[in-house]
């Protein structure tokens, strides 16, 4: 093989590995998510003394309210809508995706949406 071949097989294999990388990424996100929603399912935040999943998960995290009060929103959507999950379990939707879609997906519509997600 010359060396460019080789470069070029290099080079493709990086990008994939950004692309595996992103899908596990998103997977994890999916299980986070789920997380998040069996801890307010559970009110787990409210015996720790604060007002809110949200609340509990800006201070436990170290992200902003608004950051932990979309990530709380969309976790207890995901629970409603089983195919946007799946594809997110997947690792075929980002975060950003599922966020907008679950604004908007019903159980009726949600396998639409997918398709033009």
């Amino acid at each position: 093989m010359d060396r460019e071949a080789m470069e070029s097989d290099a080079r493709l294999e990086r990008m994939d590995r950004v692309a595996v990388l992103y899908g596990e990424i998103t997977a994890a996100t999916r299980e986070f998510l789920r997380a998040v929603a069996e801890c307010d399912e559970h009110r787990d935040w409210a015996e720790a003394g604060f007002a809110s999943c949200a609340d509990w998960l800006a201070w436990r995290v170290g992200v902003s309210r608004m950051t932990a009060s979309e990530k709380v929103r969309t976790a207890r959507a995901l629970e409603d809508l089983p195919l946007i999950s799946q594809a997110m379990e997947r690792g075929e939707l980002s975060f950003s995706k599922v966020r907008a879609l679950t604004r908007v997906a019903t159980t009726e519509s949600e396998a639409e949406l997918l398709d033009f997600a």
